[in-house]
């Protein structure tokens, strides 16, 4: 993709680095960087986060450290409960994401969907003899209704 520089006027607000690049509308990478920026501030959950410092007014700090994402790549951090640094972002596609949340039960490395699927058991049938009843995933994959 490539970027434009946009003259310094006054219609143009933020930081130097900010207006160095054009819109988010035209940057992936500039879109992540103030998502994430605006999720530590204005969003409860995330307000305990750090930024890495260099990071915070530098969207190019943030691009030397991270590089550019591709349009279908979100921004992880590998440890929940770390904040946002270098050493502890990386871009993944949705889906793989989507596996680091807190909320996932896993079995092993393997979150509860997963591990469904590959049992042969309907998601929501295994969740529900996992939460509600009390089984363990291994459990919950071999349970059969008043027989158990």
């Amino acid at each position: 993709m490539e970027y434009r520089y946009m003259k310094n006027t006054a219609a143009n607000l933020g930081t130097h680095s900010e207006r160095k690049w054009k819109h988010r509308s035209t940057s992936t990478t500039y879109h992540r960087w103030t998502a994430m920026k605006n999720r530590v501030k204005h969003v409860e959950s995330y307000q305990h986060l750090s930024i890495q410092e260099d990071w915070k007014d530098d969207f190019d700090k943030f691009v030397e450290d991270m590089g550019q994402c591709r349009e279908e790549d979100s921004l992880d951090r590998k440890d929940n409960d770390r904040g946002y640094s270098k050493e502890n972002c990386r871009w993944v596609k949705k889906a793989l994401q989507n596996k680091n949340r807190r909320c996932n039960i896993m079995v092993g490395e393997m979150p509860l969907k997963e591990f469904a699927e590959s049992v042969g058991v309907p998601y929501g049938t295994m969740y529900y003899r996992v939460k509600n009843m009390g089984l363990t995933p291994q459990q919950a994959s071999t349970y059969k209704q008043g027989k158990n």
